[in-house]
């Protein structure tokens, strides 16, 4: 299971306190030796100045920022993993979220920390309950579940592909040793031809296949999780559509 903390900062304390987190996210010892670099949905490299900045227009007298740590029970491309719940988070919040992220190889299980402001980009107040952070648990089981999964179709795939080519082997061999005794020419050739199909087959066993594999099902995992942030957006999209409906509505009235 996924392990998710959450907590929050506001009071008159709560700018110089959220700024101290910024700069003990990114620069905390570790494996990295340098110091990090923040992302968001769309950045892969936020100056923190930046991010400072952003901090200090948040009213003390409401949430400054939240801070939440992911740690994923099983290995995966954090970028990608950190964008598809953030945007679950929007999506279900209907907010547009301003976060910003670092991720944390120090210690034997990587994790992510997050930061997401009080208020949205139009201004609206964030707020995170408990039933969001089991909302979020979920949302994070059910990415790995179709994350293995489709490892598993990947390595059959893979497996079955193998023992095509090592049965493509066994019946070149018998079909070379029935032609040698008329065609011992010729037989010499196919079976050169063989040693090189031979030599290509062999390594995809053992660590090589398994490599072969992980790589197959890294790049399968990114273009899920591609195809997931598409639909996605187009459901923040829609979204905002309607939130904006409605503010212009309440504007009517009032």
């Amino acid at each position: 299971m996924t392990i998710l903390i959450h907590r929050y900062l506001s009071g008159q304390d709560a700018h110089r306190k959220a700024k101290k987190h910024l700069k003990y996210i990114q620069h905390r010892k570790g494996r990295e030796g340098k110091a990090r670099q923040f992302f968001n949905e769309r950045q892969n490299n936020m100056p923190a100045e930046e991010i400072e900045q952003l901090v200090s227009r948040m009213s003390s007298r409401e949430v400054v920022v939240h801070k939440l740590m992911f740690s994923p029970d099983a290995h995966t491309d954090l970028k990608y993993y950190c964008r598809i719940m953030m945007r679950h988070l929007a999506s279900r919040k209907s907010l547009d979220l301003v976060w910003f992220a670092v991720e944390h190889h120090h210690t034997d299980h990587s994790h992510l920390h997050v930061v997401v402001l009080g208020k949205d980009r139009n201004g609206l107040p964030v707020r995170i309950y408990k039933d969001d952070h089991s909302f979020l648990r979920s949302t994070s089981g059910r990415y790995f579940n179709r994350q293995r999964h489709l490892q598993r179709k990947i390595t059959a795939r893979w497996f079955k592909s193998f023992e095509r080519e090592e049965y493509a082997c066994e019946k070149s061999r018998e079909d070379q040793a029935k032609r040698e005794p008329k065609q011992k020419a010729q037989a010499n050739s196919k079976e050169q031809n063989y040693k090189v199909l031979q030599a290509k087959v062999k390594p995809h066993s053992k660590n090589v296949l398994l490599d072969l594999i992980e790589n197959s099902v890294r790049r399968a995992a990114q273009r899920q999780a591609k195809e997931f942030a598409i639909g996605l957006e187009r459901t923040q999209k829609e979204a905002e559509i309607k939130l904006q409906r409605s503010l212009n509505k309440a504007r009517e009235l009032h």
